[in-house]
């Protein structure tokens, strides 16, 4: 009973000088004469700023080695901004203790959560490229070189040594004419609203621009379908984004927003740490921070870019003829949601019509084999969206389903997929959420044992996929397997 008494006599110790310590950061105060609950009040700190700020005006202060700057044109910058407060009232809040059951009540100058309170100025400094300035690429190293890796993202060191060596020019236009991108020019030049937004100082865009050269290779007859009158500012207009995104800012997975109406660009990348390459749209981006000006930035692209404005599920149903199976299934198991969905790009291996058993078809479709549904058509689709020019690069592709990855084998052929080096048929169709390869095989994610389980008398045409490793396919007769076969389609137009 000592200890019990001992423990108890503790707690209630604890209890007090924790009820003491809040009575004291909470201690009951008296209102000043004449002022009533309810009437405003200003706090004892800072008001609490809300809505939105409204930009003054700006100064810059360039910095040199004084100020531990070793490279040019860096400044520091200082933002001026009006914004709203928060307004306060007498309120009065009260409590009680939890053992000793006493009552104490406290009155302060506290925030309503209305944002209408008075309006205040304040300032932000910051430390960036003058203005008129940008940051440059680090220097590549020479081969064999180890070298310093490329920075994603510009941040206080690199400004420190390295400084803002590039000189924006006064506009995109600027850009176009300087890179003597005649082409690209004498198509945009057709296009009032396109040369207003080149010429804008403000909404900041990034033109992916067509090198002369990928005009030269065009035959007429394509050139006349994707800038005739009609078509031209629709092809123009797929090659501007939203907002100017520099080399440095591009990754791999990335969406880009068109002027072009529900068209978006799906940016890759390949090379390593040092060598980056970048892709759009499965299009080698040769030169990137071609040209950066006030207004955004150009890359110059080695072709015209595909674009669809349709999503994958879209496209699945115009094909229907090629791909209503896998549409189908992926209907039934409550996964066309995700093709529609267009702020995530998506690869979809789909297989043709003729890849399909009817008997697994039927078997899939059972009340009892939804969750096996599931994983079937998630094995065919991937995250983010992979043209051949940057599929051909990977080992391996981790598709949605769970643990389940798909190897990648690369050869003078073309691309395939899976242990049995199933064959990407037609490659490349662009969607706005993704891209779509047609395959003329289905991907088995289960095992003979399991399928047979699931599905009496059927068995896998494969074996299952494991990431990240290779292992040598076994060439076995199937007789009871799904038939190979499917149609080869070929290339459709880079407009579609």
């Amino acid at each position: 009973m000592t200890t019990l008494r001992f423990v108890v006599l503790c707690i209630a110790l604890f209890t007090g000088v924790a009820n003491a310590h809040r009575y004291n950061r909470y201690r009951p105060t008296s209102l000043p004469e004449g002022a009533q609950l309810g009437d405003s009040c200003t706090p004892r700190g800072q008001p609490r700023r809300c809505g939105e700020a409204t930009l003054l005006g700006q100064t810059e202060t360039e910095l040199n080695e004084i100020d531990g700057i070793e490279g040019p044109n860096v400044c520091r910058v200082s933002k001026m901004y009006m914004q709203q407060t928060r307004s306060y009232t007498y309120q009065e809040f009260c409590y009680r203790n939890r053992f000793g059951g006493r009552r104490l009540c406290f009155t302060d100058c506290y925030s309503t959560n209305q944002c209408n309170g008075t309006m205040v100025n304040f300032t932000k400094n910051s430390t960036d490229c003058c203005d008129g300035f940008a940051q440059g690429e680090p220097m590549e190293p020479a081969a064999g070189a180890a070298g310093e890796s490329f920075r994603r993202y510009k941040n206080r060191n690199s400004l420190r040594t390295e400084g803002c060596p590039v000189m924006l020019r006064e506009n995109i236009m600027d850009c176009l004419e300087e890179l003597a991108l005649n082409e690209f020019l004498t198509e945009t030049i057709e296009l009032p609203d396109i040369v207003e937004r080149f010429e804008s100082e403000t909404d900041p865009i990034t033109v992916f621009a067509i090198s002369n050269e990928a005009f030269a290779g065009l035959d007429d007859i394509t050139r006349a379908l994707l800038f005739s009158n009609i078509a031209r500012e629709t092809t123009i207009s797929a090659h501007i984004g939203e907002g100017s995104i520099p080399k440095n800012r591009l990754f791999n997975g990335q969406l880009i927003q068109t002027l072009a109406s529900n068209v978006s660009l799906h940016i890759g990348k390949t090379g390593n740490r040092t060598v980056k390459v970048f892709y759009v749209n499965g299009v080698r981006i040769s030169q990137p921070n071609a040209c950066q000006a006030r207004n955004g930035v150009v890359h110059i692209v080695d072709d015209v870019l595909p674009f669809s404005s349709a999503t994958i599920n879209d496209i699945l149903t115009e094909q229907s003829s090629r791909f209503s199976t896998f549409q189908q299934l992926a209907e039934e198991a409550g996964i066309a949601e995700l093709l529609d969905f267009s702020r995530k790009s998506r690869t979809v291996f789909a297989p043709t019509n003729d890849a399909f058993d009817p008997d697994f078809v039927d078997c899939l479709l059972e009340d009892a084999n939804k969750r096996y549904l599931s994983t079937f058509v998630l094995t065919h689709i991937s995250y983010p969206a992979e043209f051949t020019a940057t599929l051909s690069e990977r080992k391996y592709v981790q598709t949605c389903a769970y643990r389940q990855s798909l190897i990648v084998t690369s050869t003078d052929e073309g691309v395939s997929i899976t242990n049995d080096n199933i064959p990407l048929d037609d490659t490349d169709i662009p969607a706005r959420n993704g891209v779509i390869h047609a395959i003329p095989e289905i991907i088995q994610p289960f095992t003979d044992i399991k399928l047979e389980r699931i599905c009496p008398g059927i068995t896998a045409t494969m074996e299952p996929t494991t990431p990240p490793i290779v292992v040598e396919p076994e060439v076995t007769p199937d007789p009871d397997g799904i038939p190979p076969g499917g149609v080869v389609v070929p290339p459709e137009s880079v407009g579609r």
